[in-house]
């Protein structure tokens, strides 16, 4: 019911994550090798995921193409994205504070990048996303550890929604990375 509700509201950042989310933990539950190591399981799964994007890219690139042009406006996201990695530049440690320093045509033009990293990145500098994504993907690692696919799944299906739309202003993104973090710690996220 809550899926069928949010997809009425025709985002593009929301169906592409239930796609990742779906996709992701279709693929963790048919290809799951026990028996290696963690390095091991990560190579064979990058292999994988490489022949799967080139074969998805060389079938369906028209019509991913489509898709893209049609989310982005017109190349708006990859100029937003790429200006507010410009502006971070000019302070990458601690950033600029609250605020909003993308812009359509160059830096510094009171736009978000839509990129939860990015607009982390101009307001705190790069250590602290670094810092939020570390949590987010030991979360992760934790959970594809503990055979947790469906968990896995969200988590990569949150990580994929931040790079479309800056989730990080809106108080559900904290709630869900205290989530994370407490899981990351070694507790269950629901005990």
């Amino acid at each position: 019911l809550v899926v069928y509700i949010t997809l009425k509201s025709k985002s593009d950042a929301y169906e592409l994550t239930l796609f990742i989310i779906g996709m992701t933990y279709l693929y963790l539950k048919l290809i799951t090798i026990k028996r290696f190591s963690i390095g091991l399981k990560a190579l064979m799964h990058t292999i994988l995921f490489c022949i799967a994007s080139f074969l998805i890219t060389m079938y369906f690139g028209a019509e991913l193409q489509e898709i893209w042009y049609r989310a982005d406006e017109g190349d708006a996201r990859l100029t937003l994205m790429t200006n507010a990695f410009l502006a971070t530049l000019h302070s990458p440690l601690v950033g600029f504070g609250a605020g909003s320093f993308s812009g359509l045509f160059e830096p510094f033009k009171g736009l978000e990048a839509h990129n939860n990293f990015l607009d982390f990145s101009m307001q705190f500098g790069f250590i602290f996303p670094i810092i939020l994504y570390y949590y987010i993907l030991k979360s992760f690692v934790i959970s594809l550890q503990r055979n947790e696919y469906l968990l896995g799944s969200f988590i990569l299906g949150f990580l994929v929604s931040g790079l479309f739309h800056f989730s990080g202003r809106h108080f559900i993104f904290w709630v869900e990375l205290a989530a994370l973090m407490n899981y990351s710690n070694g507790n269950k996220v629901f005990d």
